[in-house]
């Protein structure tokens, strides 16, 4: 999926303000979390079309909406 088909996806669905837009690479995670000053443990890397199970220790927590 290209940049511009997922942002206007978000866009449909009322979430294109989430979009963010770096000047550094986001390739990894280590480079993801660099780019935006966070930790490692909180980007979450996969993009699904379907809702997913997501199982984690409780040293982290993920902040999600899902649209249907």
């Amino acid at each position: 999926m290209s940049f511009e088909k997922a942002k206007a996806d978000l866009e449909e669905k009322g979430l294109g303000d989430r979009v963010i837009v770096l000047n550094e690479s986001s390739a990894t995670v280590a480079e993801a979390a660099h780019a935006l000053g966070v930790e490692p443990a909180s980007i979450a890397k996969t993009l699904l079309d379907e809702p997913f199970c997501d199982s984690q220790s409780n040293a982290g927590n993920i902040d999600s909406v899902l649209q249907t």
